[in-house]
């Protein structure tokens, strides 16, 4: 049965790499799920910390979720740009991972912008 199973994926993985317009849609569909996923789920938690509900389980799970948000955010980004490299261009690599690049230094800068804030409001409560 594990057998099947490989087969079937790696007739659909040929079937996606031959095709790379088609290959780039359904990565692209898979970032917007995962951005509206977790776009709800930051946002309930966001709500839930101001309204006053569970305020200190819900202000440690939005410390948590807000560098995932930030990443599907840069995700979604990133693969809007790649599927419009793809779709009008013959070699899209050098451009996606200039792209790559740029949101990956993006996402680190608000990353550490977070952590370094967050520090500062710990050790003045200190």
């Amino acid at each position: 049965m594990l057998q099947n199973i490989k087969t079937a994926f790696d007739i659909i993985r040929g079937y996606l790499k031959g095709n790379p317009v088609e290959y780039a849609q359904l990565r692209l569909k898979a970032a917007k799920n995962l951005f509206a996923t977790v776009a709800v789920l930051y946002f309930f938690v966001f709500l839930s910390t101001i309204g006053g509900f569970h305020t200190d389980i819900m202000s440690i799970l939005h410390f948590y979720i807000f560098p995932i948000f930030v990443f599907s955010f840069f995700a979604l980004i990133y693969m809007l740009i790649a599927v419009n490299y793809i779709v009008g261009s013959k070699n899209p690599i050098l451009l996606q991972i200039f792209f790559l690049l740029i949101l990956s230094i993006l996402f680190f800068g608000i990353l550490s912008i977070h952590i370094w804030y967050i520090s500062l409001e710990t050790l003045k409560s200190l």
